[in-house]
């Protein structure tokens, strides 16, 4: 077990800088500086090491959104805190293993679809629900199209066509849309908050 943990870290640092395609299975054994066969003996295939990385990083970007979720002082706070969790996040990754994923690996590309059906949606759901009961968000929000549409921005910053990684930083393009969607859906009330968090003047 220790040793494929150690496997899926390599590879999951291999796959975040050039995409998942670049990456075969002898690049990965000499990283790990062992054998073809002894990876072999962990792993059947690229494709289930790709599945088990996916496992893992979705389950531990869950954990850190919740322990954001119980710390936030208020759904602004946990939008902008999980946003700063994102970007560090994303600074590590190529937007190119995204565009690899879904490509090449419908089954991996499910996989993080579904995690977002289940998780992503339900929690940005529930912040917006909240918003607008504290009277920080909108009350004329209408709730399920800002729900996808705040999960389409996601998909949007990770299109490497749109977006390319020579041109564009992805934990800044996420930044600036996470910005500009707080801005839309906020309240005065709101507003104030979210200069409060990004510590600038009334004016500013």
């Amino acid at each position: 077990m220790e040793l494929r943990n150690k496997i899926i870290t390599a590879a999951t640092d291999l796959f975040f800088r050039f995409g998942i395609k670049r990456i075969t299975m002898d690049d990965i054994s000499r990283e790990m500086g062992i054998s073809k066969k002894t990876l072999y003996t962990s792993f059947k295939d690229k494709d289930e090491i790709v599945d088990q990385l996916l496992e893992y990083s979705l389950c531990e970007n869950v954990k850190n959104i919740d322990r954001i979720n119980e710390n936030a002082k208020d759904p602004i706070h946990e939008l902008i805190e999980s946003a700063k969790m994102m970007s560090s996040v994303f600074s590590r990754i190529n937007p190119v293993f995204f565009y690899d994923l879904k490509r090449f690996y419908p089954s991996g590309w499910e996989k993080y679809q579904v995690f977002k059906e289940k998780n992503i949606m339900k929690i940005i759901e529930n912040n917006l629900r909240r918003g607008v009961e504290m009277k920080i968000y909108r009350a004329d929000l209408n709730i399920p199209v800002m729900t996808k549409f705040r999960v389409s921005q996601f998909d949007l910053a990770l299109d490497p066509t749109i977006f390319p990684s020579d041109k564009f930083s992805l934990a800044e393009t996420n930044a600036l849309l996470l910005d500009h969607f707080m801005h839309g859906i906020t309240t005065i009330k709101g507003h104030r908050l979210i200069n409060k968090y990004k510590e600038l003047k009334e004016d500013e």
